[in-house]
């Protein structure tokens, strides 16, 4: 009969050192993939899927004066070129679809290394994004660890992203704004309705929401919460809001409670029967902010100002895309 023998054992300390260097080999490979896959532009040929919120980048150092941060209904509500030629402003939109509050804290940071701007509008449909721990670790993760985002990059791999030099100074003429001249017509009815109710906030959003908006008072960034219109919006997230911003010492704009002042016809403004503005509405909210950002947070009008001499060409080619657009009558 044979004698069996007990696996060898391998020491504690010589144990730990192979994981150790396990997990730092993992590192290496894993820092290498990820500085190789990360987008080396900011523009369409990066690699970013959401590249249009990421033009600010491309814009002269600490230029732009205010910024709106959010979902669809931010870039579908807002166009920048529109407040420039009526009120001189220097504004960018970075809106991303189905927008989370831990991807709005990335933009700011992203936004911060290069720009300083004066105030931040922020669109409050975010909040109600839905958001739990395992997305939130993941998009976290994402940030430091590009390769778990950018993983399929590798099939379209560029000699620019093998010599690792980035090009970030991609220009959007439209500013983030997202063009669109369909008419899907909605109905014309009452948003916010009388309710006492009051929708949730998750802990986990609050949480993040708050480190958004310490990061800005540290920067001194005036910090509005705006609703763009929109027929999925109720008076129970008006409500959470509402107490979320009166909590926060934060100014709320609800232009769900400003249709008529706006003079916004759900029958001729929207491009999905309600969901989302198209230019005819946008224009009549982004003029309707103007006013307000106006009257209540002065900024400074760029116009005449030679440093500021190339926003005057991009109204011109913006000016004359629309022009385009609406000559071909179906829209985008």
């Amino acid at each position: 009969m044979e004698k069996q023998t007990s696996p060898r054992s391998v020491p504690l300390p010589r144990a730990l050192l192979r994981i150790t260097g396990f997990l730092l080999v993992l590192a290496l490979l894993l820092a290498a993939a990820s500085f190789l896959v990360f987008p080396k532009n900011n523009g369409p040929t990066g690699g970013n899927p959401e590249y249009e919120a990421r033009g600010f980048y491309g814009e002269a150092e600490n230029s732009l004066d205010a910024m709106f941060i959010g979902n669809s209904n931010v870039y579908s509500s807002i166009s920048p070129m529109e407040l420039w030629h009526t009120y001189g402003y220097a504004a960018y939109t970075c809106g991303e679809v189905a927008q989370t509050i831990v991807k709005s804290e990335q933009l700011l940071d992203g936004i911060l290394t290069c720009q300083a701007p004066q105030i931040i509008l922020f669109e409050t449909s975010v909040l109600f994004q839905p958001t739990d721990t395992v997305h939130t670790v993941s998009e976290t993760l994402q940030q430091y660890v590009p390769i778990l985002r950018y993983h399929n990059r590798w099939k379209y791999l560029k000699g620019q992203d093998w010599a690792l030099k980035y090009q970030f100074k991609w220009k959007n003429t439209y500013k983030g704004y997202h063009y669109s001249g369909k008419v899907d017509p909605g109905e014309n009815k009452e948003i916010l309705t009388p309710s006492d109710r009051t929708a949730d906030i998750s802990p986990l959003v609050c949480a993040y929401m708050e480190t958004f908006i310490e990061t800005c008072r540290e920067n001194n960034i005036r910090l509005v919460l705006i609703t763009n219109p929109a027929v999925d919006w109720n008076t129970e997230k008006h409500n959470a809001t509402a107490a979320f911003a009166e909590a926060n010492g934060l100014e709320f704009l609800d232009l769900n409670g400003c249709i008529g002042d706006i003079g916004l016809d759900w029958t001729t403004d929207t491009r999905d029967k309600g969901y989302h503005l198209n230019y005819n509405g946008a224009k009549k909210v982004t003029d309707y902010l103007g006013q307000y950002i106006k009257k209540n947070h002065p900024l400074p009008d760029r116009r005449g100002n030679p440093d500021y001499a190339s926003w005057e060409n991009d109204w011109k080619a913006y000016s004359e895309a629309l022009q385009k657009k609406a000559a071909n009558s179906s829209g985008t």
